[in-house]
Parts: C-alpha cells; structure tokens; sequence
C-alpha cells in the first residue's frame, strides 16, 4: 500500500468514526447509566446510555457525569466516550476504592478509610504523654493546633 492509499484509508477511517459520534447533553445519570439529549435535535433523548465498560459497577473506572453536562456519546457503542464534567468518579481494584466528587476524596480498602486513620492518628498524637526520670509529663502543650489539621483532614477526605 502506497503513502496515497493509506492517507485515503485513514481519511475514510476518520469519516465512518465521526459518523458514529454525537454530541449530547446528560438529562439524568445514575451510576452506570444516563439519558442524554442530542445537541444536533433536542427532539431526540437516549436513554440507557453506558458510562462504564461494564453495566455490574463492581470494579474498574466508573465515572458518573454531572447532569447538563456535555458528552460524546458513541452511537455504535451506545456508551459516553468523553465527559465535559463529572459528578463522581470511582477507581474500584479488588476490594480498594478511590472515590473523588466535589465534597472531597475517599480511599478505603475493605472497611478501612484514610479519613479514620488519620483522624485516630491525630487522637492518638494528642494524648500522648512522656515518662522521664522526673515523672510523667502532661498531654502536649500544643494540642490545640491539631484542630486545624484536624479540620483540613475533614474538609479534604470523606
């Protein structure tokens, strides 16, 4: 195949693919699944439109897009290929999950959660006390600036 052929080919290629994609606006969303509303003919909704490789939301990368949102929704795949804006966006390997919306982050890994870890790592910083030969000491004379790394642990982690 010459260098003229190909270019045609791959002209052609990009031909059919835009073909295949539509420009849409998200109505409503669930986790793995929204209706949107064709940018081209509001007339037309789609529902039941994939966000996810796969429809049990058990594992992968699931993202949810934000309602009124714009996507690019592939009418051969009937699924979102590209998002403008996410509402939610979940990272699940195994039993660990990454979860990111507007209200912050959460890690967890079974039950455990980064929050709660670093929340009983800063009670257990606070109550600390020292024996030395004079005796024990009190609690720490500077538990009061834990609260604000206590309050931007709260407001950065779910």
């Amino acid at each position: 195949m010459n260098e003229q052929e190909l270019r045609k080919k791959l002209l052609d290629f990009i031909a059919k693919a835009t073909d295949d994609m539509v420009l849409a606006k998200v109505v409503s969303a669930e986790e793995n699944v929204c209706k949107v509303q064709l940018i081209e003919n509001e007339d037309i909704i789609l529902e039941n439109i994939k966000t996810t490789a796969s429809q049990e939301n058990e594992k992968g990368f699931l993202l949810k897009p934000k309602t009124d949102s714009i996507v690019l929704v592939s009418k051969r795949e009937n699924a979102i290929i590209m998002f403008s804006e996410l509402e939610t966006a979940t990272l699940k390997i195994g039993n660990t999950t990454l979860k990111i919306d507007n209200t912050g982050f959460e890690i967890k890994k079974q039950n455990e959660t980064l929050k709660k870890i670093l929340a009983d790592l800063v009670q257990a910083i606070t109550q600390m006390t020292f024996t030395n030969s004079a005796g024990s000491t009190s609690v720490a004379n500077n538990v009061a600036s834990f609260t604000p790394i206590t309050t931007r642990i709260n407001d950065l982690l779910k």
